[in-house]
């Protein structure tokens, strides 16, 4: 069995009947391993919102042929909550789309003209990747990342095949390029967009398949970066009407994380702007009209 406790509570977990391959080597080599796969496998999520995180955890493991005792300081490798930033206060600031991204925003914020951009103290960050390690770096709360290192870098690399590879050729800008350059029509652009979305998807499923270790989640016992690029990506897929089946790894964390309240509170449709349905096959595109600054991207002769 298994026995979590803090001084003010104790959690036994029952074991019997089940077998479990242990990995090659030491207890004392493979302890963060081991302990991470007795969480995502056998420990209910819901035990663990009654671990303090201000508090030592023990973890006790008895087992056939192996017993140990381990004691975790950073309780935030085993939350379930995503607390992505705890006791911030934020202000959201909607720009509106509708006839491009608006030139004071391209002025004044992100010279990219791309969304969303963090403002600290009057000091702007733009990127995604760049906000995230900002907030990681800077903010108390739920780590973003993995504690094991190799996890950590899996899981960067995982959210950057997002990032990197799938995102910027199936983005706005792309598709207006092709729309107004090369006269592809909406038939085209959807096929453009399904086919750079599917060659992703694959990847994404297969380096879930090769992990050692499986999680509840991408490469942890909690939502990490990987997780959090990745649900947004689903999202697009759903609404270019892609067939995700295929990748069942992908859809039982897309259903776990859509559970957390962080999740859910960060969907489209939660935000105040949020315009409603209509965006769905793309026609979002074949209406954008080409601000200043993206007419002279047209424009150049060099692209």
């Amino acid at each position: 069995n298994i026995t979590l406790q803090q001084s003010n509570w104790s959690e036994d977990i029952d074991l019997s009947g089940y077998t479990i391959e242990l990995p090659e080597g030491s207890v004392e080599d493979n302890e963060n391993q081991l302990i991470n796969y007795l969480f995502s496998v056998f420990i209910d999520p819901g035990i663990l919102q009654n671990i303090n995180s201000n508090e030592i955890l023990t973890i006790n493991v008895d087992i056939t042929g192996l017993k140990f005792e381990s004691v975790v300081g950073i309780i935030d490798t085993i939350s379930f909550s995503t607390n992505i930033v705890e006791n911030i206060n934020y202000e959201y600031i909607p720009v509106s789309l509708d006839g491009g991204v608006p030139d004071s925003y391209r002025d004044e914020i992100n010279p990219q003209g791309l969304l969303p951009s963090l403002v600290v103290n009057d000091q702007i960050i733009t990127q995604s990747t760049a906000q995230i390690e900002f907030i990681e770096e800077n903010f108390s709360g739920t780590s973003l990342f993995p504690r094991d290192p190799i996890a950590r870098a899996r899981s960067r690399a995982f959210s950057q095949v997002i990032a990197c590879e799938i995102h910027p050729i199936i983005g706005p800008k792309i598709q207006r390029y092709l729309i107004e350059k090369h006269n592809i029509d909406s038939k085209n652009i959807l096929s453009w967009y399904q086919r750079w979305m599917y060659h992703g998807f694959d990847t994404l499923e297969e380096l879930l398949s090769k992990r050692e270790t499986p999680m509840q989640y991408c490469y942890d016992v909690k939502p990490t970066v990987a997780d959090i690029y990745l649900i947004p990506q689903l999202i697009n897929a759903r609404l270019v009407n892609m067939d995700l089946e295929k990748y069942p790894t992908l859809l039982k964390i897309d259903e776990l994380c859509r559970s957390i309240s962080e999740f859910e509170n960060s969907m489209p449709e939660n935000q105040p702007d949020y315009p409603g349905t209509g965006h769905e096959n793309l026609n979002l595109a074949e209406k954008l009209t080409l601000s200043i600054a993206d007419q002279h991207f047209l424009d150049d002769p060099k692209i």
